[in-house]
């Protein structure tokens, strides 16, 4: 933290936002530029630390319980010095024992290390102390080199020496140009030893503006990914009151676009934008606040910047390293004998209820009111679960009342949090308003923020939120997501992404009444693996499923497989198919949009072997992935998923070098009865049904196919506990179109794949079975443009005729066209789309119209004249 007075610094920085304003005109007119990458990569958690500059000068004991502290409060990242004095106090005598030590124990505890490089030991700078910059610059580079190499690939972020706009950090004064000669080959040495690692300018004390300027005038911007700032509340200038410690959430975002527009005017990159310190000293003195001010003032801080997508935010600092208030700065959360103060508690309950977030949820709160409204910040956030956090406040610290409407009918329990014991304590006085949202009415606000919660509503309004586990644009990969909005109005979907390094939501799209969207994911993240999560904002039903295509080694066109989506996580999943023999690869894809680890029990139910169970872990709010191959060789298997946590799992399926492939997601309850809309062995398709008995004895199973002359059933069959059944339907029907009933004497899953010989080689499709039928069905995909065709199979598997009614929802809504036909008692009828939408893009709605009876429907899609195709179930009631 910068030691300058305070009066010294206001009149520089009164001076020079006056400078930036005059110098940067044209910029500041025009949109600021966004920040790099991570901002609204990763989630909350994920951007949000603590500073704790000397940690590698404390002793192991003393290191260890500042990082369970850390570990306790969720930190996920720490910012500390590995001064070059330290670690080579003689030339060529190094001692890397603590930075060892901290950078071990850190990792053990899951928290990443921001590395301060600076501060020259006296041999290279002249004999000066180590505030003096070097005067040898070769010792300079080999300091860089050396330590960025040591820790190649654990510590990714390095960041320039600190505060050097002061004095008290750059000696004998503050040098522009003498920095920017010392941060180019810091950055050539970094890039070098660690490729990756991120270079971060020196955090400048206070806001350090004219500074920054001088340091882009002299050419800093090629040589760094983020410029870093130090904005203390004293050195906000707000009421130009240099005692005044109020956060001035106001200003706070005035300076951030001020940065962005000086990222924009010197920079022909996007550059992050990282908070390397901010704190509220509590030590009794000139410029210090109480524990709760501190406490109020810093959850403040965190949410205002994390509304903001700051890309890092470092608060200072963990501990009060003395125990005498009257000479050493009291800014941590702890004090000197790891008593932890209100701030402590404070920062957890951030983490804890806000960390999981992604991003700032805008269209959350639908509206806020008080007596002073002009000083009432409300900051909504959106956790991976569809449940809803939200922080209020008043910046004039005054008491008030608050009102609130909060949006989204899907949402129930709302309660507030305890800031010290992270209790949740539920509010009273809650009304439904006529759409369902929760309105709150006289909730007290002031200085202390208050934090509430509002859990997800499951099942209340079925196919609001929906998951799929698999998805890359990377590998050769292109994935298209298709959303169906059913509806008779508009709705508006929010979509988040989930990756290995945290979530992304992007900005929400507006579907049209009784429409079809096509999402492409690539135009969003570029090249990578994901899992996604849509939801509709209002609450209300759509539909999503998900398309994916790749070009094999000799394929003449793109192959595809698809999977419709689900509506709720579980803690248990079961997928029949599965090969990893017959040059097969079976990959399981598992989405944990929970904001913690999981761990997964995967058990490969072996056909004529038996079970073999293996442990695996996967991050929160995000997707893993396991190829069957490497956990149980070559064999033919189904697999059930177990999680300590509710997560979604689904399959896919290569064969031939990926020449060809197929998808299908899994199913959470094993049924006495499944039904399989498709199949067929005419046409030169073969048909495989897969049946898995996950149960602990021995299942017998009959096989009714439903044909158009009428119903044929197999000899029931017998299969061992924890086992799975492949039946080759050609070998038991003769060439006919057919669905499928399969019933078990205790509950199993089943599902179906085909393939098919095409003039360019084989090809497939495969989908999950139904456990149970329903009246209305959508299917999201649907097209005909370029000779692709589309197919709605529809099964009655009921002893009487049903009348069905079917819809084509075109991209505007506008165009739509629907007819009705009869299916006859067991039977199945298909449906060509381009009879009624000859070119172009639809989903599809099927309504079974005979009161009492319900169906089974699917659709598969063929192209490149069916040398590739896919197939899937669809949404269901």
């Amino acid at each position: 933290m910068s030691r300058r007075s305070h009066l010294e610094y206001l009149l520089i920085v009164l001076v020079a936002s006056a400078l930036l304003a005059a110098s940067l005109q044209p910029a500041l007119a025009a949109e600021p530029s966004s920040t790099g990458g991570s901002g609204e990569g990763n989630l909350i958690s994920e951007r949000f630390g603590l500073a704790s500059s000397h940690l590698m000068l404390t002793d192991p004991q003393t290191m260890r319980r500042q990082l369970d502290a850390m570990a306790d409060a969720q930190v996920r990242w720490v910012r500390c010095g590995f001064a070059w004095t330290d670690l080579e106090v003689q030339r060529g005598k190094w001692d890397f024992s603590r930075t060892d030590f901290l950078v071990e124990e850190a990792a053990k505890r899951g928290i990443k290390v921001l590395g301060i490089l600076g501060a020259s030991p006296s041999w290279a700078n002249g004999g000066q102390d180590y505030r003096y910059p070097p005067t040898d610059l070769s010792a300079w580079r080999s300091y860089v080199y050396r330590v960025a190499a040591r820790y190649r690939g654990r510590i990714t972020a390095w960041e320039i020496w600190n505060e050097e706009n002061i004095a008290n950090f750059w000696k004998p004064k503050a040098d522009p140009r003498a920095y920017v000669r010392l941060l180019g080959p810091a950055s050539g040495e970094i890039r070098r030893a660690s490729p990756g690692a991120k270079v971060i300018f020196g955090g400048v004390a206070g806001l350090g503006q004219l500074y920054l300027r001088d340091c882009f005038e002299a050419g800093a911007a090629k040589y760094i990914d983020a410029i870093a700032y130090h904005p203390y509340a004293t050195e906000m200038w707000g009421s130009c009151n240099p005692y005044d410690l109020v956060p001035k959430e106001e200003r706070c975002l005035e300076v951030l676009g001020q940065m962005k527009a000086l990222i924009s005017h010197y920079s022909a990159k996007p550059l992050e934008i990282w908070l390397t310190e901010f704190g509220y000293n509590t030590n009794g003195w000139w410029g210090t606040v109480d524990e709760k001010t501190q406490a109020a003032y810093m959850l403040r801080t965190l949410v205002n910047y994390a509304s903001e997508g700051v890309d890092k935010v470092f608060y200072y600092s963990l501990w009060d390293e003395s125990p005498y208030s009257w000479w050493h700065d009291h800014f941590g959360l702890l004090n000197n004998d790891f008593s932890a103060k209100p701030a402590f508690h404070y920062y957890k309950a951030f983490e804890r209820n806000i960390g999981a977030a992604a991003s700032a949820d805008r269209g959350a709160i639908l509206s806020s009111s008080c007596s002073r409204p002009s000083s009432l910040e409300v900051h909504p956030f959106r956790l991976p679960d569809g449940s809803l956090a939200a922080a209020a406040w008043k910046t004039d610290d005054r008491a008030d009342s608050l009102s609130l409407v909060v949006g989204g009918a899907a949402l129930e329990n709302p309660e507030r949090v305890n800031l010290v014991t992270g209790a949740r304590q539920p509010l009273e006085g809650i009304e439904r308003g006529r759409d369902g949202e929760i309105i709150v009415r006289g909730l007290p606000v002031g200085k202390v923020p208050v934090i509430l919660r509002f859990d997800a509503r499951p099942g209340a309004f079925p196919g609001s939120i929906w998951y799929l586990a698999e998805g890359t644009t990377d590998w050769g990969f292109d994935t298209a997501i298709t959303i169906a909005n059913p509806n008779e109005r508009p709705v508006t979907a929010r979509v988040t992404y989930m990756m290995a390094e945290g979530a992304r939501t992007r900005p929400d799209l507006e579907l049209p009444a009784r429409s079809q969207t096509v999402l492409h994911p690539a135009e969003d993240l570029g090249k990578t693996d994901f899992s996604t999560r849509v939801e509709c904002v209002e609450g209300r039903t759509i539909a999503v499923d998900r398309r994916m295509t790749w070009t094999g080694p000799g394929a003449a066109s793109a192959e595809g497989h698809s999977s419709v989506g689900v509506t709720s996580t579980s803690s248990t999943w079961y997928l029949p198919e599965g090969s990893s023999r017959w040059g097969f690869e079976t990959w399981l894809l598992v989405q944990n949009p929970n904001g913690r680890e999981a761990t997964l029990s995967l058990t490969y139910m072996t056909e004529g072997v038996g079970p073999r169970t293996f442990e695996k872990k996967i991050g929160g709010n995000s997707r893993a992935s396991f190829n069957m191959a490497a956990d149980i060789g070559e064999a033919d298997a189904s697999i059930k998923v177990e999680s300590d946590l509710p997560v979604v799992a689904e399959r896919a399926v290569y064969r031939g070098n990926r020449r060809e492939g197929h998808g299908s997601v899994g199913t959470t309850r094993p049924a006495l009865e499944y039904f399989l809309a498709e199949g067929t062995t005419d046409w030169g398709f073969k048909t495989y049904l897969l049946v898995q008995n996950p149960n602990g004895q021995e299942a017998t199973v009959t096989v009714t196919y439903m044909t158009p002359s009428g119903p044929r059933e197999q000899a029931p069959f017998t299969m061992p506990a924890g086992s799975r059944k492949t039946i080759r339907v050609n070998d038991v029907l003769p060439p006919v179109d057919f669905s499928a009933r399969i019933t078990g004497s205790l509950p199993i899953i089943a599902e179906r794949a085909m393939y098919w010989d095409s003039p360019f080689g084989e090809a497939c499709h495969d989908s999950i079975g139904l456990s149970e039928l329903s009246t209305v069905t959508c299917l999201p995909d649907g097209d005909t443009q370029g000779g692709t065709e589309t197919w709605t199979l529809v099964q009655n598997p009921n002893a009487r005729k049903v009348s069905i009614r079917v819809t084509y929802l075109t991209p505007t809504g506008e165009g739509n066209v629907t007819f009705t036909d009869t299916l006859e008692p067991n039977s199945r009828k298909t449906y060509n789309m381009a009879e009624h939408i000859p070119d172009g893009k639809a989903a599809v709605l099927v309504n079974c119209e005979t009161a009492g009876s319900t169906i089974a429907v699917e659709r598969t899609m063929y192209w490149n004249a069916r040398g590739a195709g896919t197939g899937t179930i669809g949404a269901s009631d």
